[in-house]
């Protein structure tokens, strides 16, 4: 006989649900039928205020952020007299099993099936072991915040540049990198200019770029790229070209309508395989998906500081600034301040592949 979730504590139904959450490839749907991504499900809060800190949620092609909260029943909402405190004016998403008493202040509401929630109660005590990392939503975060500064980064150069140019000396310059921070090199010096030679003048680089003007479906794009030997590159190599230059400029330059598409892709992509570097320091974390294994790169550069993965981190690295497609419900986080890597470089995450 299963037993009532009313009988569990709310903390153990919160993490089930940011567990639930925590599939960035889902598509879910609002009550008013609008689809949506979680591509964070933000922290939970032990210390009060909305159970979920600093979700971003893909919406119509916008990433928003704020806070979520969850309830059995949405009339909870008015009977914890969330509607006169500020700490919740902030909430985007509000997640529920049962929708009795909609609250019209909070702009979207999801209904989480209970099946769902029972799923991954089951699971819970298979993700507490994680080598300094405490959910699976974590390295969603981190994933995120890796994915938007490296598209930061591509759109600042562009911007200086002009597309051609800036793409051209992003290439360069990751290739140089690559080949620099490389503990055995694979190429000479005359092979990566050639690389990069090639690359510019490749014709999939000008089908990435012209994307949002044709009817092309985007995956199938990323995915002949991916598979067409454009120089005298391997396959690793041009997986980092892609993830590291032309990947965040998709995502920078995509119109709303496209956009879930581009994000869909990402969080769907199996990895090509394992880092060892990554096994030996988080040997409990799958390396299925391309996304976890950013996360756990992304962690490792931030080391480990959870003040980073706030909505405060995506601020501090100026994405709202930079793209028409981040809004911010208002919430602010009073993190550990975040400590930039001065020497980072585009290519600091490539390592030796075991």
């Amino acid at each position: 006989m299963k037993t009532p979730l009313a009988e569990y504590p709310e903390i153990v139904l919160q993490r089930a649900v940011g567990y639930a959450l925590s599939h960035p490839a889902t598509v879910w749907y609002s009550t008013d039928g609008t689809p949506f991504q979680v591509l964070s499900p933000g922290f939970i809060s032990y210390s009060g205020g909305p159970d979920f800190r600093s979700m971003a949620l893909l919406i119509q092609g916008d990433i928003l952020i704020g806070n979520g909260e969850f309830h059995r029943k949405s009339s909870e909402w008015f009977v914890h007299k969330h509607d006169d405190n500020p700490q919740f004016s902030s909430t985007i998403l509000h997640i529920v099993i049962e929708n009795d008493k909609p609250v019209s202040s909070i702009p979207h509401t999801l209904i989480l099936d209970e099946e769902i929630i029972r799923q991954y109660l089951r699971n819970d005590s298979k993700e507490q072991d994680m080598s300094g990392i405490d959910t699976l939503g974590e390295i969603q975060h981190f994933a995120l915040v890796r994915l938007m500064r490296k598209a930061a980064e591509v759109t600042e150069c562009t911007r200086n540049y002009g597309i051609e140019t800036g793409i051209r000396t992003i290439v360069e310059n990751f290739l140089h990198s690559f080949e620099k921070k490389r503990r055995r090199p694979c190429y000479t010096a005359e092979q990566i200019e050639k690389i990069g030679h090639d690359f510019v003048n490749d014709i999939f680089l000008q089908n990435i770029i012209d994307y949002s003007q044709n009817n092309k479906n985007m995956t199938d794009i990323f995915r002949s790229f991916l598979s067409h030997k454009f120089s005298i590159e391997g396959p690793h190599l041009r997986r980092e070209i892609f993830l590291n230059c032309l990947f965040p400029i998709a995502i920078a330059l995509s119109p709303k309508q496209r956009r879930m598409e581009a994000f869909t892709w990402f969080w769907s992509m199996n990895s090509l395989q394992s880092y060892g570097i990554l096994s030996r320091q988080f040997p409990h974390i799958s390396q299925e998906y391309l996304w976890q294994q950013q996360g756990m790169l992304e962690y490792r550069r931030m080391n480990g500081h959870r003040g980073n993965i706030s909505a405060e981190a995506l601020h501090v690295y100026g994405f709202e600034k930079l793209f028409d497609f981040f809004k911010d419900a208002g919430t602010i986080i009073h993190d550990s301040p975040l400590e930039k890597n001065a020497d980072y470089d585009i290519a600091e995450d490539i390592i030796d592949i075991e």
